[in-house]
């Protein structure tokens, strides 16, 4: 929105910056809609200040003079997030390539990477590490990879035996802000895809669920399956997107850049029960 001018404030401008009717304004109503705000000015020309501009929330007394809305902006803009695993929005622009593959007489195969936010301080940082608790049959195949924010592909630390040091694929310093949430929105851009609701260590949330970011890793975790049984093959090979969004009060939501995951799952039967 338009920030409110710091002189020659009338009603109408109060009220369109704070999206309420412009129709039998009073200055509570628009106190009652508010944000928190410190002036930046202490001059208000055209208007009288009353002394407590600097210190103003939406409780009262902001309610009684023009002069203490110069310069308010109803909603802010946070700072861009740092990235440092590639980001897109097309299956070539992939930041995550998890591979598996299984061979049984009743063969199950799974591909799962997880995607998580934490809190850290101000600081909501988001990871994602292939998972390594997915089950598997006999003789089995595993592999996984991913690109830094300049494409350039790399080795995750660990194995699919004892787990991978998570990488942090992005961060936004929040600052000391209230109301503040994070939301994880996924999607299959290509193939047939799936997710992973119940990992150990981890808390899913649903699709596009704002939670409250802390030390707990609340994620979203896109999956391949495939099953295979009497001689059967099969394999699936689906991308995902991950877009995470930050939001607090008296700021935009902050969408962040999206990642694309790249999965595959092959499932071979070599007997017939």
């Amino acid at each position: 929105m338009a920030q409110i001018p710091t002189s020659s404030i009338t009603m109408a401008a109060i009220a369109t910056e704070l999206g309420i009717s412009t129709s039998s304004i009073t200055l509570d109503n628009c106190r009652a809609n508010s944000n928190a705000f410190t002036m930046s000015s202490t001059s208000v020309p055209g208007h009288t200040r009353d002394g407590n501009e600097q210190t103003n929330t939406n409780a009262s007394p902001w309610n009684n003079t023009m002069a203490e809305w110069a310069g308010y902006t109803h909603t802010q803009d946070f700072a861009t997030p740092t990235y440092y695993a590639k980001t897109g929005t097309v299956t070539g622009d992939w930041c995550i390539h998890s591979a598996s593959s299984a061979v049984a007489s009743e063969s199950n195969s799974w591909a799962t990477v997880i995607f998580y936010a934490t809190l850290n301080n101000y600081t909501v940082e988001c990871y994602m590490v292939p998972d390594h608790t997915q089950i598997q049959q006999m003789s089995t195949g595993e592999s996984a990879s991913w690109k830094n924010a300049s494409g350039t592909l790399g080795s995750f630390t660990g194995n699919f035996s004892s787990g991978f040091t998570p990488i942090k694929i992005a961060e936004l310093n929040t600052g000391s802000v209230s109301g503040r949430q994070v939301s994880i929105t996924t999607g299959v851009i290509s193939g047939t895809g799936s997710y992973d609701t119940s990992i150990s260590g981890y808390t899913n949330v649903g699709n596009g669920t704002a939670f409250t970011p802390s030390s707990t890793k609340h994620m979203r975790a896109p999956m391949a399956h495939v099953m295979a049984a009497c001689y059967q093959s099969t394999t699936r090979s689906p991308y995902h997107y991950v877009e995470f969004r930050v939001s607090a009060t008296g700021y935009n939501t902050k969408v962040f850049n999206k990642f694309i995951t790249r999965l595959s799952a092959q499932a071979t039967s070599n007997n017939c029960v």
